[in-house]
This record gives C-alpha cells, structure tokens and sequence, in this order.
C-alpha cells in the first residue's frame, strides 16, 4: 500500500524532479557550483553520453499555459508541456474544488505523483483503504494502477501532478477544447459522454471501476 510522504524541502518542491534547480547566486543546485566552473558540471548517463547539468526547466519557466477547464470540475494548467522534454515528463498544476465528488477509479500507462502544496486531497487505490494527503505530501502512482481522489475539504486544494512519460497535459488540452465545442450546459448528455470516452481511449485513459463510496 503506498503511504505519504513526508514534506518536502522549499526548494525540492519547486524543481521537476531529475532536472537541476538554480540555487542563491546563480549557483547550480545539483553540485553548489558557480557558472563557468565546469568541474563536475557533465557526468555521465547510464547510456554513457555526456550530459550537461544546470540546464534543466523549473516548474513553469516561462512554458506555464492558460487554466483548463475539466468535466469533473477541476481547473488545470501545463507548468512544463511534454513538448518541452522531449515528452520525458510533464507538470500540471491543478485545483480541486471543495467537497468534489470522487472520480471512478482510473488507469495508464505512465507514473502519476501527486504533490498536495495547498489544503488535503483523499486518495485512494481500487481495493485498499482511502488515505488523506497533507500540504507536503506526495504519492505516487505506479503504471496501470487504478487510482481515485477527491477533495472533502472546505477549501480547495492545490495539486502539482509530475507524469512521466507525457502526455496527459494534451489530454486535458482536447478536453478544454472539446468542452468549449460542447459545453456541459447545453450539450447532448450522451454525446458529450461518448466524445469524452473517444479522447480518454485516445490518451490512454482507462475507467476500470465504479467511483469509491
């Protein structure tokens, strides 16, 4: 059973994890050295090729998208686009609403952590006991695992989802357009609901059992 994590330092929370994080001065957060001092700045991948490090995007450099609108009632944005890593990983910084209902219990192909920054998120695998997330903590979410989450708190909570491989910031990207095409409001229920099944088989995205509770 995945348990939470404990909180995580400033700094650690605010660098996509494996890439590099600028310290105070201009200091490379990896190896604390000055730029321009190239001692220790390449290593070597398990592939054998050099690697620069230092190089790596922060959360939201200047690749941070408009907020998204979701069919649960979430509200997304991309912090970094697969597009921008080669597709290695993406960040999404999402906001779910108070007393949100929980979603049915849903699985894919890649690796999902979820980082609470603000208020409590209720998470929960299919078959196991449903456990609450803190600001701080972290879970993570192996491939094809079915997994559900929900806010039962009074205030919204704050999440930053870490994928790898990317893929589901385009996911919510066609459900942001295709919700402006078909707005809940006035669309065919069923039409909506079969358009929204399309682009989740599209993206990968399977639904494998009923929502908790």
């Amino acid at each position: 059973m995945a348990t939470a994590q404990p909180a995580l330092p400033e700094r650690a929370a605010q660098a996509v994890p494996g890439m590099a994080h600028r310290g105070p001065g201009g200091q490379d957060g990896l190896r604390g050295r000055r730029p321009g001092d190239d001692r220790g700045r390449y290593g070597r991948s398990g592939r054998g090729t050099r690697q620069r490090r230092g190089t790596g995007l922060m959360i939201g450099d200047g690749n941070v998208g408009p907020w998204l609108r979701t069919l649960m009632g979430q509200n997304v944005r991309v912090m970094t686009p697969g597009s921008a890593t080669k597709d290695r990983v993406t960040v999404i910084e999402s906001v779910e609403p108070p007393h949100s209902p929980p979603p049915v219990f849903t699985r894919h192909a890649f690796i999902e952590m979820f980082l609470v920054v603000k208020g409590a998120l209720t998470f929960q695998f299919l078959h196991k006991n449903a456990f609450v997330l803190e600001a701080g903590q972290m879970v993570t979410v192996p491939g094809w695992k079915p997994h559900s989450f929900w806010n039962e708190g009074d205030d919204p909570a704050r999440i930053m989802l870490i994928c790898t491989p990317a893929g589901l910031d385009r996911f919510f990207e066609a459900s942001d357009r295709l919700l402006k095409r078909m707005p809940p409001e006035t669309a065919d229920p069923e039409e909506l609901k079969g358009e929204m099944a399309r682009l989740r088989e599209e993206c990968g995205l399977e639904h494998v059992a009923p929502a908790p509770g």
